[in-house]
């Protein structure tokens, strides 16, 4: 499907835009097996108590009940999805200022190692962990290190996974 766009007229290189079929977080390649982010609440029309009934309701038995034997006439007619998140602004902020500083010490690390082994040219770019393709590549430039069984690549992916889906949902 030509979703795509020339980054730059230069290179002729087209960038493609990904289609999934579903939501975001129900795509294993995104979110792997972890469960929806999203708290879903189910969006209800009419009355839940003391409908009144119809006609032809009554005719064809066709009354709905709720629980207590009321009435109702109660559809679902939609679907709320939302983050809700409660926390306090220090500990959010120590949490992600930890969360960076184990980022860069794992990437000064790598960074060490591959100069050890004189791998020239290494660079981890964080942002390619939004794609399979962008994962594959980060493990395939980590292989001359020897860390691939560590699952470098998908534990970054791990610990970077909320940002990840806060990008994607804000490109879609």
């Amino acid at each position: 499907m030509g979703l795509g766009w020339d980054e730059d007229a230069e290179t002729k290189r087209r960038h493609y835009r990904r289609f999934y079929p579903d939501e975001l977080e129900n795509i294993s390649e995104i979110m792997g097996d972890k469960k929806s982010p999203f708290n879903s609440y189910d969006l209800k029309r009419g009355q839940a108590r003391g409908a009144k009934v119809s006609f032809w309701a009554k005719l064809t038995n066709s009354v709905k009940t709720d629980a207590s034997g009321s009435a109702t006439d109660e559809k679902i007619v939609g679907r709320f999805k939302a983050v809700i998140e409660v926390e306090a602004k220090d500990e959010k902020k120590a949490y992600f200022t930890r969360k960076h500083e184990l980022i860069d010490e794992l990437v000064a690390n790598l960074r060490e190692l591959a100069k050890n082994r004189d791998i020239k040219d290494f660079d981890l770019d964080l942002e390619s962990l939004e794609s399979m393709e962008g994962r594959m590549a980060m493990r395939q430039s980590m292989e001359p290190l020897g860390v691939n069984h560590l699952e470098v690549v998908k534990r970054l992916a791990d610990i970077e996974s909320d940002i990840i889906l806060k990008r994607m949902l804000l490109k879609s």
